[in-house]
C-alpha cells in the first residue's frame, strides 16, 4: 500500500465476496487472531464491523507466506498519519 494511498474499509458482505469466505468463516477468522485487529478489521462501535480490503486481498494472495504478508502489514502502518514524521514547527537545526 503506497502511502498516499486511502485505506477502503468495507461491511462484512464485501469481504465475504472478496475473500470468498463465508461471514461466519471471517468472523471465526477475526476471533482466533486469524485477522488481526487494527490491520484486517476495525471495530467500529459494539456491533459494526469493517474490513480493510487491500490486507484482505493481500492476505488471501499471501497466506502460505507470512513473510510476505508481514511486509504489506509493516507498509500499511506506516502509511498511517500517526506514523508520520511531525516537522518541527519553526524551528531549524541551526536555531
Amino acid at each position: 500500500m503506497s502511502k498516499n494511498q486511502e485505506v477502503e474499509w468495507c461491511d462484512k458482505h464485501c469481504a465475504s465476496s472478496i475473500t470468498g469466505l463465508s461471514i461466519f468463516t471471517l468472523r471465526d477468522w477475526r476471533l482466533n487472531g486469524k485477522l488481526v485487529e487494527g490491520i484486517h478489521w476495525v471495530r467500529i462501535g459494539v456491533r459494526c464491523v469493517r474490513y480493510n480490503s487491500q490486507m484482505l486481498r493481500d492476505y488471501m494472495v499471501t497466506q502460505s507466506e507470512p513473510n510476505i504478508h508481514q511486509r504489506a502489514i509493516d507498509n500499511f502502518l506506516a502509511s498511517l498519519p500517526s506514523n508520520q514524521n511531525l516537522k518541527k514547527k519553526g524551528r531549524t537545526n541551526n536555531d
